[in-house]
């Protein structure tokens, strides 16, 4: 977080600021007549605030005292200098020195990881035959240039301004999906990115799913230690199959994954370059899954405290944001959605359906064939967007297996006409 950013002749270059020191403003709200949502509106407030690329310093913090005994410590960063695992980093670290002071100890500076033998780690990483063979394989899986579908036809220049929608899976349907997981030979998040893949082809007819999947891009303790943007999004690409039984579905996207997450390190600005696909208006992937498999739970001196996550990023499409928070609450479950390219009733439903299909995932026989109906199927009528142009619907997707009984989908009818962008 002690990094800035500078341009040199054109070219942008990070100065490294190891005697940077920071303080907290405190910010007291327990005086408003309602101290949370006081609270919640300051932070959408700093949030729509610009952050600009030479900002100085490229994160914002406050503490917000709610009620003597409560207080909110708000954090929000570039994600130029840091993605999410980076902030469960700092956040520990600072329980850390609190819990140490707190019962009477003193203060001893310490480094965790070392971002001069990260940017090293990259540098030799990149000249490397890993490096190659990272590239080979992505090259190679996506050589046919292939269309990748998604929940909404059109596409949207990325937006911090996004449709969102929780949910939280209770405690003991958690407990379910993780016994139907180890049933299927996954864990829980294995069966969620099966779901994800078998929901996009049952919702668009597609029997090759490119999701986008989320990766930390950490392969090394350095890694592991380090606070840093190393975080990047990667295609993973999934056969789906109507003949497929259920068990056949997640070893599907569990070697894809695992076969993915193998070659993790490479870009996807690498990716987009060699497939030549930066300034084409195609999309890289569809929805993305994003398993943050945490845990949250924090200890100031034997306070108890939890982190939360108020976004991940701007979002271009649809992101499905799943948390699970290793405490016994339950798996929470968000959807974050374009607003020019979904309704609010859209995500509603999407995240409903899609909560269902992955409950009745962990629940059948592994063996349970999604026997499916593949005549074709009317179109349904044209509808408007909010902006008054016309533009008709997907037909609709073939009828779903025998052991997924949804409400009928319907296709997603953008708010308004979107900008187009490139992936």
């Amino acid at each position: 977080m002690n990094v800035r950013l500078t341009e040199v002749d054109g070219i942008p270059h990070q100065v490294f600021v190891p005697e940077a020191a920071a303080t907290i403003p405190l910010l007291d709200l327990s005086a408003e007549d309602d101290p949370r949502a006081a609270a919640r509106a300051w932070m959408r407030d700093r949030m729509a605030e610009p952050l600009p690329l030479d900002a100085d310093p490229l994160w914002v913090t406050a503490l917000l005292r709610l009620a003597p005994d409560l207080h909110w410590w708000f954090i929000r960063a570039h994600h130029v200098i840091q993605d999410a695992y980076s902030g469960s980093i700092v956040s520990r670290r600072a329980a850390e020195i609190y819990t140490t002071l707190a019962n009477g100890g003193e203060y001893v500076p310490a480094q965790h990881g070392s971002y001069r033998a990260v940017l090293a780690a990259e540098e030799e990483y990149r000249a490397s035959e890993k490096f190659e063979r990272d590239r080979a394989y992505w090259t190679e899986r996506f050589a046919d240039r292939p269309v990748a579908v998604s929940l909404a036809e059109e596409m949207a220049a990325p937006t911090a301004d996004y449709l969102s929608r929780i949910t939280v899976i209770p405690p003991d349907q958690t407990a379910d999906l993780a016994v139907g997981a180890r049933r299927l030979r996954t864990a829980t998040q294995g069966l969620a990115i099966a779901a994800t893949a078998a929901y996009v082809a049952r919702m668009t007819g597609t029997d090759d799913v490119i999701l986008g999947l989320a990766v930390s891009g950490r392969t090394s303790q350095l890694a592991l230690e380090t606070p840093a943007m190393l975080a990047t999004i990667l295609p993973l690409r999934v056969s789906v199959r109507p003949d497929m039984t259920v068990e056949q579905l997640v070893r599907t996207a569990t070697r894809a994954s695992a076969r993915a997450l193998r070659h993790q390190r490479y870009r996807r600005e690498d990716l987009l370059r060699d497939l030549r696909l930066l300034g084409e208006r195609r999309r890289l992937y569809g929805p993305v899954i994003n398993i943050m498999a945490f845990d949250y739970r924090l200890d100031f001196a034997g306070l108890p405290a939890r982190m939360h996550a108020i976004t991940t990023g701007p979002i271009d499409d649809l992101s499905i944001n799943i948390y699970d928070n290793f405490d016994g609450n339950g798996m929470r479950i968000d959807f974050e959605a374009h607003p020019d390219l979904y309704a609010e009733d859209e995500v509603a439903a999407h995240q409903e359906r899609y909560v269902r299909f992955l409950r009745t995932l962990g629940e059948v026989d592994p063996a349970t064939r999604s026997a499916t109906s593949n005549s074709s199927t009317t179109p349904n009528a044209p509808s408007s967007s909010t902006a008054g142009t016309t533009r008709p619907r997907r037909s609709s997707p073939p009828s779903p297996p025998s052991w997924w009984r949804p409400r009928p989908p319907g296709r997603p009818t953008p708010r308004r006409s979107s900008t187009t962008a490139p992936p």
